[in-house]
Formats: structure tokens, C-alpha cells, sequence
């Protein structure tokens, strides 16, 4: 039987709304309450012993009972939820809405759906992300990347929890980009054995070497100058993978880098992988309309 919380915890505070703290607008509210299909009472068809374990195991936040939540009129699913996405950071209701969206599609919603792309979309911003793992994992998708949708995954569990790893997954993921790519090009070769060798033939294939910009092409300079640092910006985590992140022993008391660290390399590799894939995608196109 399900638990009658509202009597459990007595009146609400009914006091007034406190100051939102997260970024969610309007539009983002109402687009991932239809997901989360919210109605008077109702949550994903939570029961409130599986609404409130499910804040417990997964965020370890007391959902029933706290003041912080309890200043609706009552003590619904659907009002504890709209009042924590009002109170807490857009870091915290990201992590949220992303278990959350996870569970929509495990529950058989598909993963390209207009509706759950939109909300991924909001849970990208929310965490700061700009061309990033959401869009890596969109493209995973609609290829059927299994590589890179698991890697994806292995990232964002590790960010906060394991830098290291998160660092270390980063510089593999960027390599099976390329690999990816080169084996789907004409002149690829992703047989190249050591990583700053297949990122070169990677910028090569796509023509992203600064030579390749045409003279007559407005800002060519500053162009050349964007392309001649995505070499750097691999080979960059690269570095940063072999010093600290996951693959090599070190020291017993060597100190790892911390998830700011973590968000620097991950947000570096998306931002290249997305552009790489993005470009091959161009590429290709142009050449099945020639």
C-alpha cells in the first residue's frame, strides 16, 4: 500500500516562495513536466515510497519532510519536484532531470523523440555544457555507436566521482572518433598505431590543416589559426591523460586532479569530437551529391 505522506508530515510551512535558484524557465518546466508526464499527483508513476527512495539512493536527499521543499501547498510528488527544481542549483536539478530522462526512455520512450531530445537539450545547458556529451551521445544514437554511447555513459558517472577516469575515458573516447572516422573515409587509415599520429591523419582527411583554408576566404588568418590548435587541444588531453588519468601506475602518493579538471578535458574533447564528427558528416554529404 502506498503511503499516505501528506498526513504523515502534517500541514505545509505555506510560506512564500523562496528565491529560484535554478535557471529553469517556464518553457523548460512545462516541456519536462509532459515528459515526466505530471499530472495533480502523479510522477512517472512513482509511488511515493519509490519517489522517495529514489532521491535517497540516487541524489542521498530526504525528499519527504524537508523544510526546503515543503513551502507548497502540499506534499505531492509533483509539488516536491516543482519546488526542487525552484531551490536548488542548475548542477543538482541537472543530475535530477538526467536520472530521470534515463528512466523515460529505459520505460520505452525512444531516445530521439522530439520531446526527449528538447529536455536533453535542457539538461546540456543547465550543466554548462555547449557542444557536448549530449550532442556526442545524439550522434552516438542516430549512428548506433555503442562505442560512444557507452562511453558517454562511462564519462558522466566519472566527472565528479573519479577524475581520473573521466580524463583517461576522454582521451579513448576522442580516439575511437577518429578511428570511426577514418575507417568511414576514402583515404582513411585508423590502423595508425600511436594517438598523435591518427588525430594528424583524422585533421587531414577532414582537411582541417590550416593550408587547406582558401586565400580568398574572408578572416582567413584567424581560421588558420582555429584549425592549426585542434592538433594542440588533442594532443593536449592526451598529455593530461598519460600525467593523470587512468592507464598508467604512478606514485602511492601522487594526488589526482579534481572535477574541474575532469569538466576542463571532458568539455575540450566533446567540443573537438562533435566538430570532427560534424565535419566528416559535411564531407560526406557533399560527396553523395556530387
Amino acid at each position: 500500500m502506498d503511503m499516505n505522506l501528506d498526513s504523515m508530515f502534517g500541514p505545509r510551512l505555506q510560506e512564500p516562495h523562496p528565491p529560484q535558484l535554478s535557471t529553469l524557465t517556464r518553457a523548460d518546466r512545462s516541456r519536462l513536466e509532459r515528459l515526466f508526464g505530471m499530472g495533480e499527483y502523479r510522477v512517472l508513476g512513482f509511488t511515493n515510497r519509490e519517489f522517495a527512495q529514489f532521491f535517497t539512493e540516487e541524489m542521498r536527499i530526504q525528499i519527504y519532510g524537508n523544510e526546503r521543499y515543503s513551502w507548497r501547498p502540499s506534499c505531492s510528488k509533483v509539488n516536491l519536484l516543482r519546488a526542487f527544481w525552484h531551490v536548488e542549483s542548475d548542477r543538482i536539478v541537472a543530475k535530477v532531470l538526467e536520472l530521470l530522462i534515463d528512466r523515460v526512455v529505459e520505460n520505452g520512450r525512444h531516445e530521439r523523440d522530439d520531446l526527449v531530445v528538447e529536455c536533453r537539450r535542457i539538461v546540456r545547458r543547465l550543466r554548462g555544457d555547449s557542444a557536448g556529451l549530449d550532442d556526442l551521445m545524439e550522434i552516438g544514437t542516430l549512428q548506433s555507436l555503442s562505442q560512444v554511447e557507452t562511453a558517454v555513459h562511462r564519462i558522466r558517472e566519472a566527472v565528479s566521482k573519479d577524475p581520473s577516469l573521466a580524463i583517461g575515458s576522454a582521451k579513448d573516447l576522442l580516439e575511437t572518433v577518429c578511428k570511426t572516422i577514418l575507417e568511414e573515409s576514402v583515404n582513411g587509415r585508423s590502423e595508425l598505431r600511436t594517438f598523435p599520429a591518427l588525430l594528424r591523419a583524422t585533421h587531414q582527411e577532414l582537411e582541417l590543416v590550416p593550408e587547406g583554408v582558401p586565400g580568398s576566404r574572408r578572416g582567413k588568418k584567424t581560421i588558420q589559426r582555429i584549425l592549426g590548435s585542434l592538433g594542440t587541444v588533442g594532443q593536449g588531453i592526451a598529455e593530461l591523460r598519460n600525467l593523470y588519468g587512468t592507464g598508467h601506475g604512478r606514485h602511492g602518493a601522487a594526488r589526482g586532479l579534481q572535477e574541474r579538471h575532469a569538466k576542463l578535458a571532458v568539455g575540450a574533447m566533446a567540443t573537438l569530437a562533435v566538430f570532427l564528427f560534424e565535419t566528416h558528416e559535411a564531407r560526406s554529404g557533399a560527396r553523395a551529391t556530387s
